[in-house]
């Protein structure tokens, strides 16, 4: 097996049971002689946390296939992975970064994965988009669950009180 970090199959723990988490907060994820940074391949979970800085890029591809979370919390690092971004079938509720993340900075990581795809595969649908991107990409729409307010005020409070962040998303969750 190549180095990495590797998950593959259902969630972490069992079903129906708790809360269910991933997080790779602040990892550094992948090896220079690695092909796979993460491999999460069919990993279902509640919270996904993929909040990696810029300069925390993971080294290698990241596989999100078949994936699936409630929500996701993502950074720029994650959308600068050496080896790109797998997302094939991978589905998320809602998603969010933190720090927050405009929606022009939003759009211009999306716009280098489907840069990147297309170069990969030659994507029909992605020539189409990339063709016409400022009025395709206006089109696109971010969508936040009504608890969202919920969760980025504990998130502002714990970091005002000096509590961990992290703890405090999982707190305001449960409601």
């Amino acid at each position: 097996m190549q180095p990495g970090v590797h998950r593959r199959g259902r969630g972490a723990g069992p079903p129906g049971r708790g809360w269910k988490r991933a997080t790779f907060a602040g990892a550094r994820l992948g090896s220079p002689d690695s092909g796979i940074a993460l491999n999460a391949h069919g990993l279902t979970v509640r919270q996904l946390v993929l909040r990696l800085a810029e300069d925390e890029a993971p080294v290698g591809r990241v596989v999100l296939t078949w994936a699936a979370a409630a929500t996701v919390v993502d950074g720029p690092g994650l959308w600068a992975a050496t080896g790109g971004v797998d997302v094939e079938d991978f589905t998320f509720g809602s998603i969010s970064s933190e720090p927050h993340v405009d929606v022009r900075t939003r759009l211009r990581w999306l716009r280098e994965v489907v840069e990147k795809h297309h170069k990969l595969t030659g994507s029909a649908v992605a020539a189409s988009l990339l063709g016409d991107w400022p009025r395709r990409s206006a089109s696109f729409t971010k969508v936040m669950p009504g608890d969202y307010q919920r969760v980025l005020e504990a998130m502002r409070l714990a970091r005002a009180e000096g509590r961990d962040v992290d703890q405090a998303i999982m707190e305001a969750s449960r409601g």
